[in-house]
Parts: C-alpha cells; structure tokens; sequence
C-alpha cells in the first residue's frame, strides 16, 4: 500500500537505510518489485517478503504484492547486475518523492515545517538539475522550472 511509506523520507532517504532513497519507495509501492530486480512476482515468494524500504519482513503477508503500473526500459534506472535503482522522469533524472510533510505530522510538529502537501510530494527537475556551486539565485531559478505537485515558489524541498 502506498501510504506505508516510511514518515519523513525527505529527497536523501533518512531512513533505517541511509544509501536508500525514497525514489525506490515510490517505485516498490507503484510496481511491487520489492527487492528490486525488475520484475513483479506474482506468487508473492520474492517480493511479498520485503516492506516498502526493502527490509525482511517478520511475518509475511497472506498474498502476493500488488503491482500498480508496469515500467518500460527507458523509465528505470538499473546498475550492471540490472537491479533498478531509480524511477526516471521522462528526462532521464530521477523523480523526487518526499514524505517529509507527513513525517512532521507523525512526530508532532505543527504546523509542519517540511514538505508541502500531505501525504507526498512529487516532482520532476526537468531536467534542471541544481549542482554543487550553483548560488541561491541560480538554484531558485531551476527549483522554479521543476514540475511539481505543489504551488512551486522556488523554495528549498525540505527547509
């Protein structure tokens, strides 16, 4: 179920598994490839043992994951083993997702000071990636350009 996202994935994972970005939540949940190998198994035996952040299972469930959406090729990113690694955008960059507004409200800060729309957001950079040493004007300037879920003023994801 999507909404079992871990609370206050931000755009670097700050979860159980620092490595892990939330980019690969949203595709576990929207696939049902849990453990990342490209393919959805219907029988439940490979993916149905894994949660959402791709952690073992105590108990698994009843029946297998379910699968949402189908992605071709050219909308993943996978290392040399052909393990996914990333949802790409139709640019070829990674899609942000972020629970961080969420997580505020699970911890009890209100008003939330992370994020912008419960239960996610979602963007896209179009491309224009913020780099190391871009100054602040030049990073509002892409932020504004992303596609976004939420009202984009420019402003930092996670402040």
């Amino acid at each position: 179920d999507p909404a079992t996202t871990t609370a206050g994935a931000q755009f670097e994972y700050n979860g159980p598994n620092t490595n892990l970005s939330p980019n690969l939540v949203l595709y576990r949940a929207l696939s049902g490839d849990r453990n990342l190998d490209g393919k959805w198994d219907a029988t439940g035996i490979s993916d149905s043992c894994l949660d959402l952040d791709g952690n073992a299972l105590a108990s698994p469930p009843a029946g297998p994951t379910r699968s949402y959406m189908n992605f071709t090729a050219g909308m993943l990113s996978r290392d040399s083993n052909g393990n996914v690694t990333a949802l790409l955008d139709p640019f070829g960059y990674p899609y942000g997702y972020s629970t961080a507004f969420q997580g505020d409200v699970a911890t009890g800060v209100n008003p939330p000071t992370h994020g912008y729309n419960p239960p996610y957001d979602l963007w896209s950079t179009g491309g224009n990636v913020v780099q190391a040493g871009d100054s602040a004007a030049q990073i509002a300037v892409k932020r504004a350009q992303w596609i976004t879920n939420w009202q984009n003023s420019g402003a930092n994801i996670g402040q």
